[in-house]
């Protein structure tokens, strides 16, 4: 059996989740959905496949581009591990060119700072949401992203500096209900079939991690809003992977 790793293009987070399996479909995504609900979000997972013959590969998917997915022939758990601990990316903040709307979905890739694009384009897009407080340029990107390809200027041409007490970030509370909303947006959009699986798949991990937090801190109200739409886009991601199934 030949390896084959199925990759993300998103900047390598402080933590790697790294998750080894063999044959071992119908829990894996228990697992999966458990990592990628903590309230700590700057993490990857990672799962190694060790050579399972059941539906691993078709179930992992689901879960694309959220997580890094190698498979790999059988040679037991150990190496599994191993495996995922050399595969686990070393370049914080790495940029990409290509076509980045499925990478853009985690999280924001691109910089307001650092990007031109032609005006025709930018009244094509719209501009930035200004309904929006926060996620504003993730909202912009995936718009962008998901009609044009990014080209990358591979020299270094800007320093940022961050960890400021006012920046956004730190002072508007629950930044995911704003990806949440860019999400639910771009669902609207023409969207290939993968597409619309990987949308669908991130507007659950979001909706949860929200819905976990909102438990977390006793706020009742936001807890039903976002436990309802983690259990609605469910719904609707798994007939998206029935009808991949029997098509």
């Amino acid at each position: 059996m030949s390896e084959m790793v199925m990759q993300p293009s998103t900047a390598q987070p402080l933590v790697s989740v790294i998750i080894p399996t063999f044959d071992r479909a119908a829990w894996l995504g228990e697992a999966i959905v458990s990592v990628l609900a903590q309230t700590y979000q700057h993490l990857e997972v990672l799962v190694v496949d060790d050579g399972s013959h059941d539906a691993t590969p078709e179930m992992v998917q689901a879960f694309c581009p959220a997580l890094t997915y190698i498979r790999q022939a059988h040679a037991g758990v150990s190496a599994a591990r191993n495996r995922g601990v050399a595969a686990s990316p070393r370049h914080i903040h790495q940029k990409h060119s290509g076509w980045l709307f499925e990478p853009s979905l985690p999280r924001c890739i691109i910089s307001p700072s650092s990007i031109m694009l032609r005006r025709t384009l930018w009244d094509q897009l719209g501009g930035f949401d200004e309904r929006l407080p926060a996620c504003e340029d993730y909202d912009l990107w995936l718009r962008l992203t998901l009609c044009t390809p990014v080209v990358l200027v591979p020299e270094r041409l800007i320093v940022k500096r961050g960890g400021h007490a006012d920046q956004l970030s730190r002072c508007v509370p629950v930044l995911d209900q704003y990806r949440i909303m860019a999400l639910e947006k771009i669902l609207t959009a023409p969207l290939s079939v993968p597409q619309r699986q990987a949308v669908l798949a991130h507007l659950v991990q979001k909706c949860c991690i929200v819905a976990q937090g909102a438990q977390k801190r006793q706020h009742a109200a936001r807890w039903a809003l976002y436990q309802a739409k983690e259990q609605h886009y469910q719904q609707q991601l798994a007939a998206v992977l029935r009808a991949v199934e029997a098509s």
